[in-house]
């Protein structure tokens, strides 16, 4: 069933929680120390609510959070469980953004009847081939390479700034998601792309196709480095999730 807002607190708590830890000790620092960043889509990759944008985490930065895909819309095991995402994204070598991520299913054991959740685990990268100017900025990438395959994505998309001043930014972003390469499952499959509007660096709205159903999203981020994403998936189903970002 869709989560309710209680069921979305309780499956978030844990890592709120751990994020809270971490960022309280620095809540002082002077927001400079923090990098300047898009946020994080439930795939936990840079991006909109639900998928990817020519943007990447700036060099020498760090993301770490956990996002809860509830089972009406997952991705594997549809219907089943819901797929809770654990990542690490880092941005080095001013263009490039890595991540790894690890999916788990707790409705769905391994091995059966063991009462341990089956793990999918698996990386991603993307490459910022053109950083936006007259043109819009221009990224290729790839989740899911290697193993089991089961989050393949193999895609390229644009961003574009089309509203820009002090308080409020706007940004839209399309792309393309290829099958060129075998997996047992394709997230992103033909083309996509979606809109943000951020107000003062501390919020925003979006709204995706993730070339299987439209999606509307809120994040904010508080105390500096953390921040919070709530989607509508299918304009229906809430999911959501929380991630800490810190400069190195």
């Amino acid at each position: 069933m869709p989560f309710t807002i209680e069921e979305t607190g309780r499956r978030l708590r844990g890592g709120v929680a751990v994020s809270l830890l971490l960022v309280l000790p620095g809540a002082g620092r002077a927001s400079g120390d923090e990098p300047t960043v898009s946020g994080f889509s439930l795939n936990g990759t840079t991006g909109l609510a639900n998928t990817p944008t020519a943007e990447i985490l700036p060099d020498r930065s760090f993301r770490i959070g956990v996002a809860v895909i509830d089972e009406k819309w997952a991705y594997k095991e549809r219907g089943r469980a819901d797929n809770e995402i654990y990542f690490v994204s880092v941005g080095f070598l001013p263009r490039i953004e890595v991540s790894v991520r690890a999916t788990a299913f707790r409705e769905v054991p391994f091995p059966r009847d063991s009462g341990v959740p089956s793990v999918d685990r698996m990386g991603s990268a993307r490459l910022l081939v053109l950083e936006e100017g007259r043109l819009p900025a221009l990224a290729v990438g790839i989740d899911d390479a290697r193993g089991t395959r089961l989050f393949h994505a193999l895609y390229i998309v644009a961003t574009k700034s089309v509203l820009k001043t002090e308080t409020v930014r706007a940004r839209i972003s399309a792309g393309y998601g290829s099958k060129a390469l075998d997996a047992r499952g394709h997230v992103l499959d033909g083309f996509f792309g979606g809109t943000e509007l951020t107000v003062s660096d501390r919020g925003s709205f979006l709204l995706d196709y993730d070339t299987e159903k439209v999606n509307a999203g809120i994040r904010f981020r508080v105390l500096g480095r953390v921040g919070l994403h709530a989607a509508l998936l299918h304009l229906d189903t809430l999911s959501g999730g929380v991630d800490w970002t810190q400069g190195l």
